[in-house]
């Protein structure tokens, strides 16, 4: 035991493995230039364009939809293949996507370009997440996983703000060329990666493909937490930079509401490490509860807002409270299954988060359609909000009940 306890490092000593340290700059870009993209997409489509708002949301969902589309081929794919050529592979891809966005004057190339995205998006994760495994020393997985996650949080803290004045100064393409490049970067820094493959080499792709099965992409028993993390999800993309600028916008003219990502992201750096912490020793129950009286309290000012300093108010609301959502209902998954179906579990998780990401981006454009203002629909998350964490608290009584070791530390 001493032994084991000797060889685990800090977060410093995991961050400076080279290996490691590339694979996490590598990601921070991706995650910038997906963030950035993404956080003008309803306005670029909207006001560039000149097309329906419902029109722009439901092909902003469609990265989502992809992801969905693509999560059995993506997990057969990087297991047959050298998974640095997938990672490269897949940034590419997503340099290409922007470039089609920089040429996209309708629907069609916009479809286009949210296609490949999603495709590049949905190998990356897979990826990714696998090569940290294998860059890394088991015993220092969960501080690794951990750091490699925060290169979402750091990308979209900053991705809005930049984007906004790159557009606002030289336009929308301009800005969509910067993304180009951050694509770009992260490709050619992948390419400097020193791995060792891993591929299982025993069967052919085809093979591989042929042995995809529902069980091995969903779990029944997973299915309750499935449902706190679809609405969740759905809420955070009612909060996310997209439709808060779009929001800002087209009610209060407010040009600079890209802040409102940064605020939120920035206070994550210190309330993710810290909900970590809470889930382990107290539970999973404050994590969820937290995270839905944090959505629905943003979500009440956000319909309230009358000036940039509600927008702000919100954010702080949303970064305050809601650090735990994103590793709740996955770690709640992974806890309640036994180690061999662990991957089910997460992917099933997964299934929920985009969904969720899909349909809001269609819901939030058609209930302001259908009520003439955005603060309808944020009425309506805040009470979303509130329902999910009563939701919760009867799904873990009864799991509680019914698994009295209360594996998933409920």
């Amino acid at each position: 035991m001493a032994t084991e306890t000797a060889k685990k490092k800090n977060v410093l000593q995991v961050l400076l493995s080279r290996s490691f340290l590339t694979l996490f700059v590598c990601y921070i870009f991706a995650c910038l230039s997906f963030s950035c993209a993404g956080s003008v997409f309803v306005r670029y489509g909207t006001e560039e364009l000149a097309l329906d708002p419902v029109v722009v949301g439901g092909i902003a969902g469609m990265v989502s939809m992809i992801g969905l589309i693509m999560r059995p081929i993506t997990a057969v794919l990087v297991d047959k293949f050298n998974r640095k050529y997938m990672l490269i592979l897949a940034y590419l891809l997503l340099t290409v996507s922007y470039i089609v966005l920089v040429f996209a004057k309708s629907v069609p190339g916009l479809n286009c370009a949210q296609i490949i995205r999603g495709v590049a998006w949905a190998i990356n994760n897979s990826a990714g997440f696998i090569m940290v495994g294998e860059v890394v020393d088991k015993d220092d997985l969960g501080t690794a996983m951990s750091v490699y996650s925060l290169a979402q949080v750091i990308a979209s803290s900053f991705s809005a703000v930049l984007i906004l004045a790159v557009a606002n100064a030289m336009g929308y393409r301009a800005g969509f060329v910067m993304t180009a490049v951050f694509g770009l970067i992260s490709a050619v820094l992948a390419m400097t990666i020193p791995y060792t493959s891993k591929i299982n080499k025993d069967e052919t792709l085809l093979e591989g493909l042929k042995k995809i099965r529902f069980g091995n992409l969903f779990s029944i028993q997973c299915a309750p937490i499935l449902v706190i993390t679809f609405t969740f999800q759905f809420i955070s993309i009612a909060l996310g930079a997209s439709w808060v600028v779009k929001f800002g916008k087209a009610e209060m003219n407010i040009a600079n509401a890209g802040l409102y990502a940064t605020i939120s992201n920035v206070i994550m750096y210190f309330t993710k490490p810290f909900f970590g912490k809470v889930m382990d020793q107290w539970g999973a129950r404050w994590c969820v509860l937290c995270s839905g009286l944090g959505y629905a309290a943003a979500c009440l000012v956000m319909a309230n807002a009358q000036s940039l300093t509600t927008f702000y108010i919100s954010a702080v609301i949303l970064g305050v409270f809601t650090g735990g959502n994103a590793m709740a209902g996955r770690t709640m998954a992974m806890k309640s299954m036994p180690y061999e179906k662990q991957a089910v579990a997460s992917s099933t998780v997964g299934i929920g988060n985009d969904i969720g990401m899909t349909l809001a981006n269609m819901a939030i454009p058609a209930l302001a359609a259908a009520y003439g203002t955005y603060r309808t629909g944020y009425a309506f998350f805040a009470g979303l909000a509130v329902a999910t964490v009563v939701y919760a608290f009867i799904y873990g009584a009864v799991y509680v009940k019914r698994h009295p070791s209360n594996e998933m530390n409920w």
